[in-house]
């Protein structure tokens, strides 16, 4: 069966490679990973949980980690087939 994925027809390190690129696009787009708003809140919490929907290669969840408290409870889901 065919990925449902559209963008997936390359070699796997070029598709990472353009996935982290667009990662820091929206990055310098929104001049951090999260919002003010949302940062605040998440920073508030002893132990924040996230959850990361299409996380791709991660890189959101791996930057994200060393910024929050030990206990943070991070998970990234992702479907390819």
């Amino acid at each position: 069966m065919p990925s449902i994925y559209t963008l997936n027809h390359g070699a796997v390190e070029k598709e990472r490679q353009r996935l982290d690129f667009q990662h820091g696009v929206f990055k310098a787009i929104m001049c951090d990973h999260l919002p003010p708003v949302i940062w605040q809140q998440l920073k508030s919490l002893p132990a924040p949980r996230v959850a990361d929907a299409d996380t791709g290669t991660g890189i959101f969840l791996k930057e994200l980690a060393p910024k929050l408290a030990k206990e943070a409870q991070l998970n990234g889901f992702d479907i390819d087939k």
